[in-house]
């Protein structure tokens, strides 16, 4: 959790696997400042060759088969 990837923290990483997951919070990712640098870190990172997934709040706490089976996908 939270380590550093191409100059930005980000919040699960797979190195293994070059996969960046980020937990997206509304509070924290509403704003037009948050998501516009959320599209540039997620540019950043994919031209640091990693594969970058993104999920809600929402989505972790009520859906959390999807993104687990997500997860499992991706790091296959």
């Amino acid at each position: 959790m939270n380590a550093q990837v191409a100059g930005y923290e980000v919040d699960f990483l797979w190195p293994e696997r070059r996969l960046v997951v980020e937990t997206d919070g509304i509070s924290a990712h509403l704003t037009t400042t948050a998501f516009e640098e959320d599209r540039r870190r997620d540019a950043a990172l994919q031209i640091a060759d990693y594969r970058v997934a993104r999920f809600t709040w929402r989505q972790v706490v009520h859906d959390a088969n999807h993104v687990s089976t997500t997860l499992r996908t991706l790091a296959a």
